[in-house]
């Protein structure tokens, strides 16, 4: 099996002289519950809108080449996505925790340090396949764990554009023609070069697995990121 390593914004910690000498965990996100107890009820009333929980990822490391001290340092600052070495196919979008960070020094030979990365909850696909929608009925099956908010590319030539998916209605209305029109479903925006485009309907999710969604519309382009997430 090869040595661990982790990826932070499309730089390999192998490629920065970090050895990690742990298997990396696999850390799931905590579901938001909220418990109340009832007089006169046995147990608790749960609660939960299906959100989840921001997490720290914490990784320690050993930077074998005591001179590459500044170079780290300068790499892992901010924000960006993180790729372990154990699931290469998903990222995790991230902040670095700007905790007081300690680098040991060992034997003024290498350095050893533990960096905490602050997880969104869901992990998503790198390089998922756009989906080509075309006018009529179109069937898509969403892979990942929960929910995901697409986002929509659209050209219009005439008219308005409407999509029902799962039997739920939303119609962008007036559109510029020619124009690439982006329906953002995880922010709740609709435009086109920076102007909003007035819509109706709530903006729409794919469901788990199997999506069916019928467009309505005249249109030279029209496709869609499904923007799936896994736990």
């Amino acid at each position: 099996m090869s040595a661990p390593f982790f990826i932070f914004n499309n730089i390999n910690s192998l490629d920065m002289n970090c050895i990690i000498e742990n298997e990396l965990p696999e850390i799931t996100p905590a579901k938001r519950v909220t418990e109340k107890s009832i007089a006169g009820r046995n147990g608790f009333l749960t609660q939960t809108f299906g959100d989840y929980d921001a997490y720290d990822y914490p990784i320690t490391f050993t930077i074998l080449k005591y001179e590459e001290l500044e170079n780290v340092k300068k790499w892992l600052r901010g924000s960006g996505q993180l790729i372990t070495h154990n699931d290469l196919d998903k990222y995790r979008t991230v902040r670095i925790k700007e905790d007081v960070r300690t680098y040991e020094n060992e034997w003024d030979t290498f350095w050893t340090v533990t960096v905490v990365f602050r997880c969104d909850p869901f992990r998503r696909q790198i390089n998922e396949p756009t989906v080509t929608l075309k006018t009529g009925e179109n069937n898509v099956v969403n892979q990942g764990y929960e929910n995901s908010f697409p986002l929509f590319r659209f050209k219009v030539t005439t008219g308005n554009i409407k999509l029902v998916i799962n039997n739920e209605t939303f119609t962008i209305t007036s559109p510029p023609t020619n124009q690439e029109i982006i329906l953002d479903c995880e922010n709740g925006l609709c435009y086109a070069d920076g102007t909003y485009i007035r819509t109706s309907g709530e903006f729409p999710s794919l469901v788990e697995g199997e999506n069916t969604i019928t467009l309505s519309g005249s249109t030279s382009l029209s496709e869609m990121d499904k923007r799936s997430v896994f736990l």
